[in-house]
């Protein structure tokens, strides 16, 4: 029987929490979608932070939800992230996501595989985040 994978999925939370729940919750099943769409031939196991701590961690400050979520990826095999469906607004507030930088630096600094919705999406990120560097 082959391994399972945990695969921890990305998705904006700070600034769509400002809107409403609807949107953060909408953000995230979106982010899962692309997660399940990519994962489609591998056994995985999806994780959304988002989903899991969105009411449990709302009283606390975003520095302490950031250890929160920390300590959940450190259990996880891989780290996702995406721009959900692809719209204009869903690229715009993955790409400004503090949370999701972060999450990213984490993963990197310890080793955990970062994996990108799509190669584009991987290029412009990546691109923001050496810009915002220099």
């Amino acid at each position: 029987m082959k391994n399972v994978k945990k695969i921890y999925v990305c998705s904006p939370y700070t600034e769509l929490k400002e809107i409403g729940d609807g949107d953060v919750r909408a953000a995230a099943l979106a982010s899962m979608k692309s997660a399940s769409t990519f994962y489609a031939d591998e056994r995985v196991e999806l994780f959304s932070p988002v989903l899991t701590n969105m009411y449990t961690c709302e009283h606390l400050s975003h520095d302490e939800a950031m250890k929160v979520c920390f300590n959940q990826l450190k259990s996880c095999d891989e780290i996702f992230i995406s721009a959900g469906g692809n719209s204009m607004r869903e690229i715009m507030f993955a790409l400004g996501s503090k949370g999701i930088k972060m999450e990213y630096e984490f993963a990197k600094e310890n080793g955990i595989k970062v994996s990108f919705g799509d190669i584009y999406f991987r290029f412009i990120y990546e691109k923001e985040l050496a810009y915002a560097k220099a």
